[in-house]
């Protein structure tokens, strides 16, 4: 029974390995020179007397759908930032910000004030037009909020639906334990068939009628 249940779990483990490819393709991307070749990056300098939450937003495709801009922690190698929205940013405080633009054009900056109230700073007035390029100017300035426009119905869907960082981590966590899980079945399984059988325990009062019956 122990066996069986083994095989079965060795089955479901194996089914899910192909999962942990996941990971590796992203490894492989940190220092693929075609990926590292479509990453840029900007600064958004903070002058407007408060702290304030910034988000970086893209534009895809001719529709203008909107979606966080994909960042890393640095260009090459070139390794996901563990967050991408709603990054503090003090009074007088800059913040580089390296992202991939392949597929996507840097079109907004979201901005929450400290009363939660969500404003942008449009980058992109046309984002939709000459898809897809590095982003243009280098240093954007997020001057007196009464400046800013209201955020767009689209940009603020975007920083709402974005993945959380530790989800992230989580899922390529998750996409690497079924091959730890076989290996650990595999073994599992081995000593269940290095052990010996375990004797038949007979009980005495049978086995003394069944020697009265055959005498």
């Amino acid at each position: 029974m122990r066996r069986a249940t083994l095989m079965l779990m060795m089955l479901f483990a194996g089914l899910l390995t192909p999962l942990s490819c996941a990971p590796v393709v992203l490894v492989v991307n940190m220092f693929n020179p075609s990926r590292t070749a479509f990453v840029a990056d900007i600064e958004v300098a903070n002058r407007s007397g408060r702290t304030v939450a910034i988000t970086p937003v893209g534009t895809v495709g001719p529709d203008g759908l909107r979606a966080v801009l994909p960042q890393y922690t640095r260009a090459f190698p070139a390794i996901p930032a563990f967050g991408s929205g709603d990054l503090l940013l003090a009074d007088g405080e800059a913040r580089r910000i390296i992202y991939d633009w392949e597929g996507i054009n840097f079109s907004e900056i979201a901005v929450r004030c400290e009363s939660g109230e969500y404003l942008q700073l449009v980058t992109d007035p046309e984002p939709t037009q000459d898809q897809y390029h590095a982003p243009k100017v280098k240093r954007y300035t997020i001057g007196n909020l009464a400046d800013l426009e209201p955020i767009d119905e689209q940009v603020q869907q975007a920083v709402r639906q974005r993945l959380p960082a530790w989800q992230m981590w989580g899922i390529l966590l998750v996409c690497c334990l079924p091959p730890l899980v076989l290996v650990w079945l595999i073994r599992a399984y081995r000593r269940e068939r290095r052990r010996p059988a375990e004797p038949t325990v007979v009980d005495e009062d049978e086995a003394i009628s069944e020697g009265e019956s055959d005498g």
